[in-house]
Parts: structure tokens; sequence; C-alpha cells
């Protein structure tokens, strides 16, 4: 997922050199996007890891393994 942001914003700055005015909003949009995803994938698994390991500490299996939040 990064590297289809930093290449996406290598490709949008490579059109727009050379030219006059501010960047697209688009850019700025997709830029965005990307971060807020990456955020909440982060989160996710932070928050995923941190119930496996209390399970992992109490000595439980994980009910259902193939749930998104265990």
């Amino acid at each position: 997922m990064f590297v289809l942001l930093v290449a996406t914003m290598v490709g949008i700055s490579i059109d727009q050199a050379g030219q006059d005015g501010p960047p697209p909003a688009g850019m700025f949009a997709i830029i965005m996007d990307g971060l807020a995803l990456m955020l909440a994938t982060a989160i996710w698994f932070c928050i995923r890891c941190l119930l496996s390991l209390v399970k992992a500490g109490d000595r439980k299996p994980i009910p259902k393994p193939e749930t998104w939040l265990s």
C-alpha cells in the first residue's frame, strides 16, 4: 500500500513538473486517504496483537481465530 501511495505521488509530481499553479486537489485527497488507511491498519494490528497477548497470558485459546478481532 505504501509503495502504491509513493508511486502515485511521484507520478502526479512528474506530471505537474513545469506547470504553474497549485497541485491538484486529487493529489491531496489520495495522500490523506492513504495515510488514513495506513493508520487504521496499524491501529487494528496493535489491538489484535494486544488481545492475543492477553489471551496467551491467561493460557486461553483464541475463541475464533478466523475473525477480524479475536
